[in-house]
């Protein structure tokens, strides 16, 4: 949970520059547009003042440009980010459901003590997925496999099947778990 609110914390850090950045924020180029209208229009027959607040209302223009191209670039890192993060975890629920596979095919065969090494290797990429998503690992009764949920119980791990996460085009995490293959 520290690692989750850290991250967002830093991404909120630059939003906020974005916005209220000294060289590019818009909220001084907000009130630089306001106070050369308030005055442009207390003399409306002044030309030069008109002209300040068109200026005014070009730089402003610039300003939300500015702020459109910086929050593009920083929605870029954030999905480059976390397509890299959910390829991570994907390879992770993987290797938990070929654990899973081997440890219940140990344990069939009447060899559990034989999977206590496989059992910790899974503990160990149970506790690196835990890093990118609050997860809940519910064992199966027989067999010795685990269940893998993150979410509000969405399945990233049955048995040995392992689900998909990816983004779609709006950014949002998707779940799919119709993958057609299994490990072995």
């Amino acid at each position: 949970l520290f690692s989750q609110a850290n991250v967002l914390s830093e991404q909120m850090r630059q939003i906020e520059s974005v916005f209220f950045g000294e060289l590019a924020g818009v909220d001084q180029a907000m009130t630089e547009f306001f106070d050369a209208v308030h005055i442009a229009n207390a003399s409306p027959g002044s030309l030069p003042d008109r002209q300040i607040a068109l200026n005014q209302a070009n730089t402003l223009a610039d300003r939300f440009n500015s702020v459109h191209a910086r929050l593009d670039q920083q929605f870029a890192t954030v999905r480059s980010l976390l397509e890299a993060n959910l390829s991570r975890v994907n390879e992770l629920a993987v290797g938990v459901a070929d654990l899973n596979a081997r440890i219940n095919s140990l344990q069939f065969q009447g060899e559990s003590g034989a999977a206590n090494s496989l059992l910790d290797q899974r503990d160990v990429l149970l506790q690196e997925m835990s890093q990118y998503f609050g997860v809940s690992v519910v064992e199966e009764e027989t067999g010795g496999q685990v269940n893998v949920f993150v979410g509000k119980g969405q399945p990233v791990v049955l048995g040995a099947r392992p689900s998909v996460l990816a983004l779609d085009e709006s950014g949002q995490v998707t779940l799919r778990t119709d993958i057609s293959t299994t490990a072995d």
